[in-house]
């Protein structure tokens, strides 16, 4: 069986590897609003290096990166991580 783009990233996210997950999961468009979208898209950035770059403009970074799991949890759990 192939892993599709949603089974690999619910794995890497239950593994722990939220980076990873987040790499995956931003690009998905279906089932996401506009603004969990771009929760997961800097949420993703702050994981990769630009986190003070974020702080610097007015983001805190943790409270973006908890919101991007939350998010990621709530769609996992509705069986609705899709892309």
């Amino acid at each position: 069986m192939i892993e599709t783009k949603t089974l690999k990233a619910t794995r890497l996210f239950r593994s722990g590897q939220v980076k990873e997950a987040l790499k995956i999961i931003k690009g998905f468009r279906i089932g996401y609003s506009p603004q969990e979208r771009r929760t997961l898209e800097i949420a993703y950035e702050c994981l990769s290096g630009n986190k003070s770059f974020y702080q610097s403009i007015g983001y805190d970074a943790e409270a973006v990166i908890s919101q991007a799991q939350e998010i990621i949890i709530k769609h996992i759990s509705n069986g609705s991580v899709t892309h």
